[in-house]
């Protein structure tokens, strides 16, 4: 299932306790793996989640490590997935929906960066990067 691309107008919204990340729509087209996993949405924006979470394949939970590659094997189902909802709350968590049902959940961590969210061309010049701090302070770019 081709997903549409990612509205390149939109840039991230704040809700009420959330911060609405522009990837709906769009399909994870490339998964990196190094000392963090990597989702790559429609060719230009990035979602590196570098400290562990959960992962819910719609069937079963996931704990998700990238200290441990082994653990991150499930995401590879990912790829061309579309992503039908992504937001940080203001606590620092985030969560990442998937149009077939899958989801992953990453809390902050208290002495590391837990994830980054980047749009547009990193690492030239994004159009938007927001960072879970250690702590879980969000910050955006």
């Amino acid at each position: 299932m081709a997903g549409m691309a990612v509205d390149q107008s939109e840039r991230l919204r704040e809700a009420a306790d959330d911060v609405i990340l522009p990837l709906a729509g769009g399909t994870v087209d490339q998964i990196c793996v190094d000392f963090a996993f990597t989702l790559v949405i429609d060719g230009m924006h990035t979602v590196q989640i570098a400290r562990p979470g959960q992962f819910h394949d719609g069937a079963t939970e996931h704990v998700i490590d990238p200290a441990v590659p082994a653990s991150v094997l499930p995401l590879l189902g990912l790829h061309q997935s579309v992503v039908r909802d992504a937001r940080a709350d203001k606590n620092g968590t985030l969560r990442l929906h998937f149009t077939a049902g899958s989801s992953i959940v990453v809390a902050p961590d208290d002495e590391y960066e837990a994830w980054e969210v980047c749009g547009g061309m990193p690492p030239v010049t994004p159009d938007f990067r927001l960072v879970c701090l250690p702590g879980g302070r969000v910050e955006s770019f």
